[in-house]
């Protein structure tokens, strides 16, 4: 054997590099779970240096083999995990090696392919759920609502119907869910005539009186939340008015409304007196990185209160922990003020060139 491994070592084909890997496999895999740490990165050193010399399709195949061996070396795992899609793929759908961090960092710079086999894992934690959804990206989104394996938290269940409101498929993954929070109502308002059709076709274990009731209550819900939306804004723009007569402080409103957990009508009202796109606001208070938000406040000159307070509505919102609300506010307090003037200022600058190019170029026929 040692012999055959020598005389295979020695040849630099990928066919030759394929099958001496394949046997130095075939030796760890007989050794089992008796290979020690030292063993278990010696291996993992050998088999990425060959890894290297193997084409695409040998690394498929390796790839394949590896997937379901329990005691893969960690170096070697992660090799795989970042190599092409195609070669990733099995290891990252398959593989029992992988800790959620590896996950993380994987879904974190890898691409939507590595991502959508993540999703289809036989089972994926709440944490490495909420990092796929963030990505926002259609195909991932329904992998992880079609895969029953995934612990969806209540705030990713939220973020999977605002990134996706209009798609029939995804809602009817949902829809079909039994760990879907009993508040439907996050549902409800976006069960239009299209989709409603998908549903009737997808959710088979769902009678035609209980989705026709889900229907009608969904026609009702609409209704009341337009109301109450036009409500809301009415509020809105009359704090907003009274912010610029004088009469009320923008540091008070923003910690009202937050306080209510308000977050798009906080992002309307800074949008209205501080003259900055509403997107680009409400991006900024619901995304997982804490920068921007800190950088918009700053720069209004929001008071220490009210971006505390905002702090506490992520938390909220977010399902952010009180340690990444305190580090959010120790950056808040510590950034310059004209620093963070003239970033916004400059971002500013820049989505208004990137908008007169859009402009100036002639749509295409």
């Amino acid at each position: 054997m040692l012999n055959q491994l020598t005389k295979l070592a020695t040849e630099k084909s990928s066919a030759k590099r394929l099958e001496l890997m394949n046997a130095i496999t075939d030796m760890f895999i007989d050794k089992g779970q008796n290979s020690g740490k030292n063993e278990l990165d010696l291996f993992g050193d050998v088999f990425i240096k060959l890894l290297d010399d193997i084409d695409i399709k040998s690394k498929i195949e390796i790839s394949n083999k590896f997937a379901r061996v329990d005691n893969t070396p960690p170096s070697f795992a992660s090799a795989l995990a970042f190599e092409q899609a195609e070669v990733a793929a099995p290891m990252l759908e398959y593989s029992n090696v992988f800790i959620d961090d590896e996950l993380l960092d994987v879904t974190a710079h890898a691409t939507i392919y590595h991502r959508i086999a993540i999703a289809k894992r036989r089972t994926i934690s709440s944490v490495v759920c909420d990092a796929l959804i963030d990505h926002g990206e259609t195909p991932v989104l329904r992998t992880v609502t079609s895969n029953l394996g995934a612990r969806i938290s209540a705030n990713g269940f939220k973020r999977i119907v605002a990134y996706s409101a209009e798609d029939g498929e995804l809602i009817a993954n949902l829809a079909g869910r039994n760990d879907l929070p009993k508040d439907i109502k996050i549902l409800l308002p976006h069960l239009k005539g299209g989709i409603q059709k998908q549903i009737y076709r997808a959710i088979e274990k769902h009678g035609k009186e209980e989705m026709q009731d889900l229907v009608d209550r969904s026609h009702q819900h609409v209704h009341t939340t337009k109301t109450q939306e036009n409500v809301n804004k009415k509020s809105t723009l009359s704090d907003v008015n009274l912010i610029r007569s004088g009469h009320l402080k923008l540091d008070d409103v923003v910690i009202k409304l937050a306080i209510a957990n308000k977050p798009s009508e906080l992002a309307q009202v800074i949008s209205e007196v501080e003259h900055i796109d509403k997107a680009q606001i409400s991006s900024a208070i619901l995304q997982s990185v804490a920068k921007p938000i800190t950088l918009l406040c700053r720069s209004i000159e929001l008071s220490d209160p009210a971006f505390r307070q905002i702090c506490i509505m992520r938390e909220s919102c977010l399902s952010q922990t009180k340690e990444a609300s305190d580090d959010m506010m120790r950056c808040f307090t510590g950034l310059d003020v004209d620093y963070a003037k003239r970033t916004i200022r400059y971002i500013k600058l820049q989505l208004g060139a990137s908008e007169k190019q859009q402009e100036d170029t002639p749509s295409k026929q």
